[in-house]
């Protein structure tokens, strides 16, 4: 079709091109070669990898902490500041680990290959150390993700901070309060929250719950967070590390515990206020 000179051979080429007047462009993705969105729309979903996709799927789904979820889009968009890439930043020039002592703290290192994520990981597969029920797999492992990432964040930044609860206690915890934070009466649309003060020690100290009407899960947290702060000054607390909880609907929703029907009962009965607890009640005895 292509001359030596690189010139073209219209003799061979024009017997094969259409008839209709001059070239122009076209769009080969839309009816009679012409652009829409939606064309453009329906080649790009056949083109893509839907495997690649299905982990971005896998944390939209996730109904578990909020905090939780935004941990596992940092880890898969490698935006965590691990040694690794602070040093690629410019922001240090020891990229070692600081729990075990590594040469590199990579992402993998951090939750894969350093010596707490190990034995964490071994322990998980341990069925007489740590039972799990299947259908919660996927609270435990982000919980489990969140503990190991706080616990090198403290070793770290607050070294001599003493330990009381280790990585498989915290991450069960977690568990709890992420399946009592899903009320049986999410259904109907009444938003409720709820909480439980520690001291330094995870001691019982108090709870409160309280219905806030119908409103989104960011509002019915915010009231959570209000009404969390305004017992413990109440209390007499100044000092205090506020761990908030949200989570969506979706696969969650049959989780149901005493201690979740418990604190949507109990808001239930205080609308637009709350009603706190010193004594733990007997239906919040897996919190404490």
């Amino acid at each position: 079709m292509v001359s030596r000179q690189g010139d073209w051979k219209w003799a061979e080429i024009s017997p094969i091109l259409p008839n209709g007047g001059d070239d122009r462009l076209g769009w080969v993705w839309g009816k009679k070669r012409q652009f829409s969105i939606s064309s453009a729309y329906q080649s790009r979903r056949q083109n893509r990898n839907t495997n690649g996709n299905r982990v971005w799927q896998v944390i939209r789904d996730f109904c578990g902490i909020l905090r939780v979820r935004t941990l596992l889009w940092l880890i898969c968009k490698g935006r965590l500041m691990t040694n690794e890439e602070r040093v690629r930043q410019y922001i240090t020039a020891d990229e070692s680990c600081g729990v075990c002592g590594a040469r590199m703290e990579s992402l993998d290192h951090d939750f894969r290959k350093c010596l707490v994520a190990k034995s964490t990981w071994t322990n998980v597969q341990q069925p007489d150390g740590f039972p799990s029920v299947s259908e919660d797999w996927d609270l435990l492992f982000g919980s489990i993700l969140w503990s190991l990432w706080t616990r090198r964040n403290k070793a770290i930044f607050n070294p001599d901070a003493v330990e009381v609860e280790g990585i498989m206690q915290r991450s069960r915890r977690l568990l709890l309060e992420a399946e009592q934070a899903v009320s049986s009466w999410m259904d109907s649309g009444m938003s409720i929250c709820g909480g439980v003060i520690r001291d330094e020690n995870f001691t019982w100290l108090s709870c409160f719950s309280m219905a806030v009407g119908i409103c989104s899960i960011m509002d019915a947290e915010l009231w959570g967070v209000l009404g969390g702060l305004g017992l413990a000054w109440d209390l007499g607390l100044r000092r205090v590390v506020l761990e908030k909880l949200a989570v969506g609907s979706g696969p969650c929703v049959s989780r149901k515990k005493s201690s979740c029907r418990w604190f949507g009962q109990a808001g239930l009965e205080s609308p637009l206020w709350n009603s706190s607890f010193l004594i733990p009640p007997a239906e919040l005895q897996d919190l404490y």
